[in-house]
């Protein structure tokens, strides 16, 4: 008999998980999401103190982005590390479409998307291709968090002399931001899929190793102000 042909990465993200999987997947996603939430919370917040002209709540904010951008930046790339690790030891892996330049606002990104797909052209198995993309992910997250935080950290120590700007620099890299993080949950459920059962575990138990600690006493009365945007966010992703 003939191997089964691989699903589309389109019919894998609509499809159920197995509960084993889908308890790894869901648990990994939320905190994801649940992190960039708070960071999209503090970067609408600092938006609109720019707006109002308020310099020194503007500031704030500005500092607790990079606060949230390092905190979140850390995470997700080391789930992107995790996925690129776990992927070198599984029997097999799933097809990996090119990183769409439309997708991304920033040159930096757009301009690592198109050599992203030149490089394509001459991987020709699975594997490489797949293992290539998770690297390309990782080093378009790595500039647009770094980017993010330094501008930030310009914006709270008032040393930008542009923070309009600077603003809808962060505004762009956000959006950018967003991207990966999607790519990046969309990646590890296709990983999950194509993943044999004996194969899960050193997955899960890598992935469980990267949940957050407790939760700073500093950010504790933010929470509530960030729970109601949490939950709308979270809700547009998919249910699995």
């Amino acid at each position: 008999m003939g191997t089964l042909p691989k699903r589309s990465i389109l019919s894998v993200w609509f499809a159920r998980l197995p509960e084993e999987k889908a308890v790894v997947y869901n648990a990994c996603a939320t905190e994801l999401e649940s992190g960039f939430a708070q960071l999209s919370v503090a970067l609408d917040e600092g938006l609109r103190q720019q707006e109002l002209g308020h310099l020194r709540r503007t500031r704030e904010a500005a500092r607790l982005c990079r606060e949230l951008a390092e905190r979140h930046g850390r995470l997700l790339g080391s789930v992107l590390r995790v996925l690129d690790q776990e992927s070198r030891h599984l029997a097999a892996l799933p097809d990996a479409l090119p990183i769409d330049g439309e997708s991304y606002r920033t040159a930096a990104a757009r301009s690592k998307c198109f050599w992203d797909g030149l490089l394509r052209r001459v991987l020709f198995s699975t594997r490489t291709r797949w293992l290539h993309k998770l690297n390309s992910l990782r080093e378009i997250l790595a500039d647009i968090s770094g980017t993010f935080v330094c501008t930030a950290e310009e914006i709270s120590c008032g040393l930008s002399l542009t923070p309009l700007g600077e603003w809808a620099a962060l505004e762009a890299l956000h959006y950018d931001w967003n991207t990966c993080l999607q790519e990046t949950v969309i990646h590890l459920k296709c990983l999950l899929d194509t993943a044999a059962p004996r194969e899960l575990e050193g997955l899960r138990r890598e992935l469980k190793a990267l949940e957050k600690p407790v939760e700073q006493p500093a950010l504790k009365h933010r929470a509530a102000a960030e729970t109601a945007s949490q939950d709308s966010y979270l809700q547009e992703r998919p249910c699995i």
